[in-house]
């Protein structure tokens, strides 16, 4: 292994890439480019909670920050609010009045 294992690893894949030279001329379009101050990974119960909290602490300080939260489910918290029963603690911990917010 070792260099001389990359080097083998790379010699068999020279024709792949001769191959995708040649029938790949056209140059790749230019991405868009968004920039964020913060990149959570993962809609879950931490991602979650820690993007909310972030938002919540650039409010009270007055400092904005912007946030991106990444999920690979159909939207965010697909994964953990599926009809199942949680224990709300940290939901009243991040929004206090969210039970009175469902009323409205």
């Amino acid at each position: 292994t070792g260099v001389h294992g990359a080097q083998r690893n790379l010699n068999r894949l020279r024709p792949q890439l001769s191959l995708f030279n040649r029938f790949c001329t056209t140059a790749l379009p230019e991405r868009e480019k968004v920039e964020y101050d913060v990149l959570v990974v993962g809609g879950g119960p931490a991602g979650l909670s820690a993007a909310i909290k972030l938002k919540q602490l650039s409010q009270q300080t007055g400092k904005e920050i912007s946030v991106c939260l990444i999920e690979k489910g159909s939207e965010i918290g697909a994964h953990i609010l599926s009809g199942n029963c949680f224990e709300p603690y940290a939901l009243d911990q991040l929004f206090p009045d969210w039970r009175t917010r469902l009323d409205r």
